[in-house]
């Protein structure tokens, strides 16, 4: 039986959600405006502008209900406000329409960049795409490595540079700018802000992070949230958890224990759910303690869902999972990128 705690009802209640937000109004002369409050703060009077502007169209996949006003922050107009009713009910009933079948495939991708979708039901599927330091969205049968270059967009601050700033209202206005060229080219989902502690100067992901402090990278990581779902772009925080190399990071195990784990590891993670709920939260390719982070039911399950209340829904990070059943049981919901089909018959 199929309830909405599972998997495929959260995804169900993220498309309806998205089915009813208001499109995209106003422009993008925001991203200048960032670019020079973030420049004040290293000293430079130069602002940071993006070298092209993204393309001015509608999201194709959003639909605003009649009369929507429109959202405006800081007195610019910004959009889209997620239409403010709940979609529980009607991600049951979607649910309910579902085959078997249906159901087993919206536990994993339909394509590297895209969620399944059921056209039958007009369920559209949603585009998801890098990253931390601004987005980067390949056009359709490109490399996906980025090797083949992305569509123009702004390259903003990274991570390291924000945490830099200790201005949470700064990195919140900075969300939801690269919030609006998500909405300019379709993207539903930001794979970020990343947020794994700066163990080890060695990582070679050190600049996506904020800090090494978890009050501040918690603190950074709300508000980065905050500003992004405010226009209806899911933020997905990643990656959860104990990420802290790369060396070896699909296949390292973490050893530590659970107080250094809820006092240095967790607590930005924690904060986040906790206040904004953000509509994705990523897991690891590591292993925590001989075990998994895509099946682990201690930190899936256990930690986040039952004692912190999370909401949303658990996606691997790429080419994370190991064994997809068990991930399942574990709290799992969303495999990337497609399997082909091979784990929803096992599904």
């Amino acid at each position: 039986m199929y309830t909405t705690s599972s998997p495929t009802s959260r995804n169900c209640e993220l498309r309806a959600s998205c089915r009813h937000a208001t499109p995209l109004r106003g422009g993008d002369s925001d991203v200048a405006g960032v670019g020079r409050k973030i420049a004040r703060h290293f000293g430079s009077d130069r602002a940071a502008a993006p070298h092209r502007r993204p393309p001015r169209k509608l999201v194709n996949s959003l639909r605003s209900p009649p009369n929507s006003p429109e959202y405006s922050y800081k007195g610019i107009p910004m959009a889209p406000q997620l239409h403010p009713h709940d979609f529980t009910s009607e991600a049951k009933t979607l649910v309910a329409q579902l085959t078997v079948e249906e159901k087993a495939a919206f536990c994993s991708g339909k394509s590297f960049w895209k969620t399944e979708g059921c056209e039958r039901l007009d369920l559209l599927p949603a585009a998801v795409s890098d990253g931390p330091v601004g987005l980067r969205k390949q056009a359709e049968g490109s490399d996906h490595l980025g090797l083949g270059g992305a569509l123009p967009a702004t390259c903003f601050p990274a991570g390291v540079n924000l945490g830099s700033t200790w201005d949470p209202s700064l990195v919140e206005e900075m969300a939801g700018a690269l919030a609006n060229e998500c909405l300019a080219q379709d993207v539903s989902l930001i794979l970020g802000p990343a947020i794994n502690m700066k163990r080890s100067p060695l990582c070679g992901r050190n600049f996506e992070y904020f800090a090494e402090d978890p009050y501040l990278a918690g603190i950074l990581t709300a508000a980065y949230v905050r500003g992004c779902q405010a226009r209806g772009v899911g933020a997905c925080v990643k990656h959860f958890a104990a990420n802290n190399q790369e060396h070896g990071r699909m296949r390292v195990d973490t050893r530590v224990d659970e107080r250094t784990l809820r006092e240095i590891y967790l607590p930005a993670f924690e904060r986040a759910v906790k206040e904004e709920q953000p509509w994705a939260i990523m897991s690891a390719y590591n292993q925590i303690n001989g075990q998994f982070c895509s099946e682990n039911s201690w930190l899936l399950d256990q930690v986040l869902r039952k004692t912190w209340g999370y909401k949303g829904f658990v996606v691997s990070d790429w080419g994370a999972v190991k064994d997809r059943v068990p991930g399942i049981v574990a709290g799992l919901d969303l495999e990337m990128p497609a399997s082909g089909g091979i784990n929803d018959r096992k599904v």
